[in-house]
């Protein structure tokens, strides 16, 4: 019975996804792979989708910039609610 859970084990599927896990250059090499097809993607959306691009880069651009002014507000009145505690 062990002899037929190793052999299940033992598939090329196994090895394939050990060999890949195991070997930081290959992971490597597959994140080249990957970032290569998205920028070749994103380049060629961008060329078709120019205006809509620009308008998603500053709807984001708003957004981010709205959570850092909250993030920024909180971190101050943080601040300031420890320096009352602190007088007191």
């Amino acid at each position: 019975m062990p002899d037929q859970i190793t052999e299940q084990r033992d598939t090329f599927m196994a090895y394939l996804l050990t060999a890949i896990i195991g070997n930081p250059r290959t992971q490597a090499q597959l994140g080249t792979l990957v970032r290569t097809i998205l920028v070749a993607f994103g380049s060629s959306w961008a060329a078709t989708h120019g205006d809509a691009l620009n308008l998603l880069a500053g709807v984001l651009l708003a957004v981010v910039a709205f959570v850092w002014g909250l993030y920024q507000k909180w971190k101050v009145d943080r601040q300031i609610k420890s320096l009352i505690m602190e007088v007191k």
